[in-house]
């Protein structure tokens, strides 16, 4: 259930998240995680009294999960800056967080338009895992955002290397090489203030 839920809010559907963390909770009640998954599916609908409620219910249910602290931090992102870090900060301290956690907070931030924050949490998944495709795909992205092209696109070709089929990584690189110098000089103009 948590991980249709998951899948759910992944592709951008979340009336569809809700629903199935709904259903969810009828049969698992009090589930701390399918109320993360329902929190984070209320904030993207942007029903953010519902999605405190949530996910102020889903910590204090039994058990703890590096999830419900990302989607803790997600929630508190854009009224408490500094509480939303150290909310993820806590989600890497669960015994069940490891290097793709911190793939998830970058993507968090890109969400969001912070991806200045966000590479810091890339990094951090790199130093821990530079084999996987995924890791490389979010840094590069971080760094295309930011206006950092020539990086960008190095770990673009790290991803395809590692994931050959990682049509998302083909597609940034293809566009990286479209875009004409002036293009890529405004945009690198406006990464230094986003920083």
């Amino acid at each position: 259930w948590l991980g249709q839920v998951q899948m759910l809010i992944e592709l951008g559907e979340y009336q569809e998240a809700d629903l199935w963390s709904g259903k969810a909770l009828e049969l698992f009640k009090s589930n701390g995680d399918l109320l993360s998954g329902r929190a984070q599916a209320l904030f993207r609908l942007k029903d953010i009294t519902a999605a405190t409620t949530a996910t102020d219910t889903s910590v204090k249910s039994p058990g703890t999960s590096s999830y419900r602290w990302r989607v803790r931090g997600e929630i508190m992102l854009d009224r408490d800056a500094e509480n939303a870090r150290r909310c993820f900060e806590r989600s890497l301290n669960e015994p069940d967080a490891d290097w793709f956690d911190r793939v998830q907070i970058a993507r968090t931030y890109l969400y969001y338009d912070f991806p200045a924050a966000a590479l810091p949490w890339a990094d951090a998944a790199f130093r821990l895992e530079p084999s996987h495709g995924c890791v490389h795909l979010v840094r590069g992205i971080c760094q295309q955002e930011l206006g950092l092209d020539d990086d960008a696109a190095r770990s673009f070709i790290a991803a395809l290397e590692r994931m050959p089929r990682l049509d998302e990584a083909r597609t940034r690189l293809a566009h990286l090489a479209d875009q004409p110098r002036t293009t890529r000089l405004i945009r690198r103009f406006k990464g230094w203030f986003r920083k």
